[in-house]
Formats: C-alpha cells, structure tokens, sequence
C-alpha cells in the first residue's frame, strides 16, 4: 500500500467515491421452468445489450475490459440469482436504470425461446473505503477460503487454463481493477510470496458459450495471506476487489464469480488446538 496510516488512507478513498461499485442483485425466472446454469449468463449479457441504447451497446462490444460483471446460480427449478457489479460511473449511469426499468417485465430470450423475468432484490453502492474494510478484514485473517462459485480460467501461453495460477489470477484483477481508474501494484510483485496455500477442492469445468466450451475449473482453495509482504497486501485488496468483479476471463458472461469466506482461527487459542 501506498505510505500513510490506515485512517489517512480511508479518507483520501472517500474522497474517490466516483470509483464506487454499484451492485444489483435479484431473482430470475423462466416460463419454461428449466434449470438455470452458469453459462445463462451469456444469455443476460446478450440481453443487457438490447436493453442498452445503441451508442452504449457499440461502446461497450470494443472495449478491452468490460466495466462489469454478472453471473447466475441456480437457486431451484425454474429460479436462479442474478448478480451484475458495475464499478465505472459512466457505464453504472447507463445500466443501472435500464436494468430497473426491466425489472418486473418478462424479455423473451430468443437463444432459449423463453420468457425470464427479473425481480429486483437489492440495489448496493461500494465505495473504496468499504473495499479498504474488507481488504482490511481478509488480511488480519488467519486463514480464508476463496470459492470459485462459477467456473473460472485464465489464459496463458494462448491456452485456457484448468487449475487456478495464482499470479495470473491477481495480475488480472490488478489490470481489471487499474483500467477502473484505481491504484495498481507496483510491477514485479512475487505475488507467490504473499500467501501460503494450506488446502484444496477443485474439479475440472466446461463453460458452455454457444457452441464452445471453454476448459475451467471450479471449487475452493484455503489459504492465508502474508501481511508483511507487498504481495499480501494487494492480494487482499484485489480479493476485495473481486469479489465484485470476478476473476479470470469473460466475467462479463458469467464466469469467474468468486467469494472469499474467513474460517474459524484453528490457531488453539480456543484450548482445542489447531488441526494438522
């Protein structure tokens, strides 16, 4: 981080609040009451586009970095979340009232010749010091478990990868999070060096997008962070960050929707000892 002390810091973000994270999150449900699955997020971002004006939708088909992300998870029959985080001012002026003004009203989705209607449960505004608490929170933590909630990939040497890299991981985050407008690491972090693996669970996934399936993975790695590396500190800040904006590629459709959970210290401070 950047020099000053922690509550220094926390004033010079509120006074960044152009930098905040709008989220919308609701329940989706179809007239045909098939199952939902991750990749119905293609199906959202397309009709995102529709609901946009059409200076909006040709800005956004040529950016490099889409400002938002989305994704769906299956809730039950028929019924699903929906969650899209919008962290660009510009483009949150623009998609946020479109999505309300949808909300209530069945679209037809002409990939899966079906009716979906959106219920609006919760409108959220982050602001970086909210992000700062939370960074702040994952970093005093003894241990984490990061939850890859929809299938996720990075590329690399032009490959989709099926098992997470941590650098890749954070450097696209660090990417995504600096062409927000926000500060970004200093190069030539070992980002291998601000945490410790101590445990994991991950299968192979396939993202279906029309007709290619993109090799991912999905699961949970437990870790921990170390606070007295550089690296530590910005992997807990871009966990923060993630959480809202997804990690890996085409998180705009769907993929790479993360939560960082904090585990119960297992230190044996609580008399029963740590787990081995």
């Amino acid at each position: 981080f950047k020099g000053g002390t922690i509550r220094e810091r926390r004033e010079n973000l509120e006074e960044q609040d152009q930098n905040s994270i709008q989220i919308i999150q609701g329940e989706l449900t179809r007239s045909d009451g098939q199952l939902f699955h991750a990749a119905m997020g293609s199906v959202l971002q397309g009709c995102l586009m529709e609901w946009l004006s059409p200076e909006w939708a040709a800005k956004l088909h040529v950016q490099g970095v889409r400002p938002y992300s989305q994704y769906v998870l299956p809730l039950s029959k028929g019924k699903a979340l929906w969650r899209l985080a919008v962290w660009q001012e510009e483009a949150a002026q623009e998609l946020v009232p479109r999505i309300l003004q949808q909300a209530g009203r069945p679209f037809f989705s002409r990939q899966k010749q079906c009716s979906l209607t959106l219920q609006v449960r919760q409108v959220q505004r982050l602001t970086p010091a909210d992000l700062e608490r939370r960074s702040e929170a994952l970093l005093a933590a003894r241990a984490l478990r990061l939850r890859f909630l929809t299938p996720a990939s990075v590329r690399s040497q032009n490959r989709y990868m099926v098992y997470p890299q941590w650098p890749q991981l954070m450097q696209g985050l660090a990417a995504r999070r600096a062409a927000a407008g926000w500060e970004k690491p200093s190069e030539g972090l070992n980002w291998e060096a601000g945490m410790s693996l101590t445990g994991y669970e991950l299968q192979m996934a396939r993202f279906e997008l029309e007709k290619v399936r993109i090799p991912s993975f999905q699961g949970m790695l437990e870790l921990r962070l170390r606070g007295q590396e550089a690296a530590g500190l910005w992997a807990a800040r871009l966990l923060a960050f993630g959480e809202c904006a997804g990690v890996g590629v085409k998180t705009a459709l769907g993929m790479g929707a993360i939560e960082v959970e904090v585990l119960p210290d297992r230190s044996g401070k609580d008399g029963k000892g740590a787990r081995q």
